[in-house]
Order: C-alpha cells, then structure tokens, then sequence
C-alpha cells in the first residue's frame, strides 16, 4: 500500500515554475501537452505514485494492459487539475465558463447574511471553486491541510492574482474548528472535503469491493455542534 497521505504534493517547486511559464506564455495547452509527458514519468518511475492504483485495480480484478492504461489516465487527469489549479490563480477563472448547482441557493444564503458549510470530494478542487466563488457576494474560507512546501507556496502565492478566499488550516487542537465558527458567525461560507482522513482522526466502516473500508468521520465530527446554526451543502 502507499505510504500515510501528509497532504504534500509529490511535485517540487521547479515543476509548478516550468507550468506557471507555459501557462502565461504560450496558454494553457502547451501545459497540457507537457503533461503528457510528465504523466509518462510519473507512470514508469515513480514508485510511490502508482502503489496505491496498482493496490486498487488488483482488488478490482483489472487486467495489467487495462490497469496500465487508466493509471496513465489518473495521472494526466489529476496533472489536468493541477494546471487548472495555477491557471484560476493567476486569474484565468474570470474567464471560464462554469455552473454551479443550486447557485441561486447561495446567493440567497449571501444576502441573508447566512453562514453555509459546502462539503465536498476529491471530485475537484476546493481551491479552484473558492476561486471561483467570487460572484457569491460573501467571504470564502476553505478548511484544508497547509502542508505544502514553503517554496512551493510562496511561488503559489507570487503568480496568484486576487485571491477570493481565505485558508483556515487544520490544526491539532481545537483552533481551527472556532475559527470555522467564527467564519459562519460572520456569514462566511467554509469549504471542506469531507472524504480524506489522517491517522488518528474518527472514521466510519462499510464493505466495499468484498472488504472493509475506512472512512473519514472527521468533518461531521468537527462540526456537528455548529451544522444546527448553518445550513449544510453537500456538493
């Protein structure tokens, strides 16, 4: 199996600088083709990057050339939402065309001076959709893991272009969860995953694929003494 998640990105800074370059000199899909090839790399060379595919498409039964194949596809399509992820930064998210689900809800929530939890998967991108948010009249804060490398931030942080919403990181005592009360106090709308876990954290079991699974139970956890105050979006 892969190694405990620690909420790092396996990429290192000089990667995002050569993609952050792409992106704003030749567009987007010179970042694209790029991507191909690192996804290539990743595929043959890195070990700890396939563990947890390999692990998976065994359990499912899928044939080698089949397995092969769409852990070339995870790779480019998680490499997809990686550019996405630089490109909204820099602001291109001004610029694409995008719907939200019940949008109009939200905008209700906004002017009402409602706070909201929006509670999402790994289907996307919370730092994508928080950029996005920018139309809901109304502050943005996102619950995440702040783990990510320094250099890779502050080079993050230097290309980003009005960043719309705020990080409330996840800490090992009770900190974070009164700030994300005081976000909803203030009408803010707090953004979280609610399907990844760390060591230690509360979880839920269920079979799935003939074996027990674990689940994360720790965002319900978080903030169940707060959903009674707040409406609660499930995306």
């Amino acid at each position: 199996m892969a190694d405990q998640w620690n909420g790092k990105s396996q990429a290192n800074a000089l990667g995002f600088s050569i993609f952050l370059w792409l992106i704003r000199k030749a567009g987007l899909s010179s970042a694209y083709i790029l991507l191909k090839f690192v996804a290539v790399y990743y595929l043959f060379f890195s070990k700890r990057a396939n563990e947890g595919l390999i692990h998976f498409f065994s359990k499912i039964k899928l044939p080698q050339p089949a397995s092969l194949s769409n852990r070339y596809k995870a790779f480019n399509l998680f490499g997809q939402s990686l550019i996405d992820k630089l490109a909204t930064y820099m602001g291109a998210g001004k610029k694409l065309s995008f719907d939200f689900d019940n949008e109009q809800k939200l905008h209700e929530l906004a002017i009402a001076g409602k706070g909201a939890l929006l509670l999402g998967a790994h289907l996307g991108n919370w730092e994508i959709a928080g950029q996005l948010l920018y139309r809901i009249d109304t502050s943005i804060h996102i619950v995440m893991l702040d783990n990510e490398q320094q250099q890779i931030k502050s080079l993050l942080e230097k290309h980003a272009s009005g960043k719309s919403f705020s990080i409330i990181p996840i800490s090992d005592d009770i900190t974070f969860v009164i700030k994300i009360k005081e976000a909803l106090d203030n009408g803010g709308f707090v953004c979280m995953h609610a399907d990844r876990y760390m060591e230690g954290m509360r979880t839920l079991k269920t079979v799935l694929f003939g074996e027990e699974a674990t689940f994360p139970f720790g965002p319900f956890t978080w903030v169940q003494d707060l959903v009674h105050q707040s409406p609660l979006c499930m995306l």
